[in-house]
């Protein structure tokens, strides 16, 4: 099934005219090519790319971006940021995915500003920086899940803001590095969450064994 966070029967039918739009227009993309014509006819407008992925905004909504993976082999890290039990749990942090496609080649997701520096960051998630200087203390000797435990003890969970228990909660969920959680990976959405940027660090490495 689908995701689809939308509450408004105008919502509804919006995505599902572009969901619509974009199955047609990969059907006749090949596994290692964009269709970036047909992308651009249709108005959308390349914003970047990184290693894996390209994302565009849309012309008729700045409020969402889609991205694509450049090879289908990629296509896990749009699985990761999609997934329903991440999407669900962990909505307060994740940027929210209305529609995707069967094979994830792309998902369309909430665009997010990025957080340009650590001072801003700290600045709208007090704390953060106290979370983070805790953290390196420990970096030499333990594991992301035993470092943080060892922060919530010290920092007092109760006196943390829903956030950045929230971020803590994903770290040990997911084994993340806390490194992952630095500005620039981290934005802000149009109604001021602070969010993981790409979720796709966990990818396939979300089993692994991280290390801070």
């Amino acid at each position: 099934m689908k995701i689809k966070f939308i509450i408004k029967e105008q919502s509804l039918l919006y995505f599902t005219k572009w969901e619509d739009i974009l199955v047609n227009v990969f059907d006749k993309a090949t596994a290692d090519r964009i269709p970036y014509d047909e992308l651009t006819k249709l108005g959308l407008k390349y914003l970047g790319n990184g290693a894996f992925r390209t994302v565009y905004s849309f012309p008729d909504n700045e409020d969402i971006v889609l991205k694509v993976c450049q090879n289908i082999e990629d296509a896990d890290m749009n699985e990761v940021e999609a997934n329903p039990r991440m999407q669900t749990k962990y909505a307060l942090i994740v940027p929210k995915t209305f529609i995707r496609a069967d094979d994830y080649r792309w998902i369309v997701m909430e665009r997010v500003r990025p957080i340009p520096d650590l001072w801003e960051l700290n600045r709208i998630l007090p704390d953060f920086k106290l979370f983070l200087n805790s953290v390196r203390e420990y970096a030499d000797e333990d594991t992301v899940i035993d470092s943080v435990k060892k922060v919530m003890q010290k920092m007092g969970v109760k006196r943390i803001s829903p956030t950045l228990n929230a971020l803590i909660d994903f770290c040990i969920e997911y084994n993340v590095a806390i490194s992952e959680l630095r500005e620039k990976n981290m934005g802000i959405t149009k109604d001021g969450r602070v969010v993981v940027l790409d979720a796709s660090v966990l990818g396939p490495w979300q089993h692994a064994k991280h290390e801070i």
